[in-house]
């Protein structure tokens, strides 16, 4: 029997669901989040600066910007399901590796 003949059986354990305390959803419903996504801000290089160290810095600042802008979608995201199962349920459920089911 050759090793791509074997197949793996994974049991996937399911996932405990808790049920989010007041202070918690009280935490999220206050976050005032920007509407606009953030815009990457360059600071005037110093003109000592070589090419590839000016070039380094304004890669590092779009992926920066690019890592922010993706937890402030995440934070949206979050916000709205807790809006919307708060006004649905009264309760809002989530998983144990604190993700909340699409």
């Amino acid at each position: 029997m050759s090793t791509s003949d074997v197949v793996m059986k994974v049991e996937k354990r399911p996932s405990t669901i808790y049920r989010m305390g007041q202070e918690q959803i009280d935490g999220i419903l206050s976050w005032d989040l920007p509407a606009t996504n953030y815009k990457p801000v360059f600071v005037d290089d110093d003109p000592s600066y070589s090419d590839e160290k000016r070039e380094r810095y304004h890669r590092l600042v779009l992926r920066g910007t690019g890592a922010k802008n993706k937890l402030l979608y995440k934070m949206r995201e979050l916000q709205d399901y807790v809006k919307d199962h708060l006004a649905l349920y009264g309760y809002v459920d989530i998983d144990e590796k604190m993700n909340y089911p699409s």
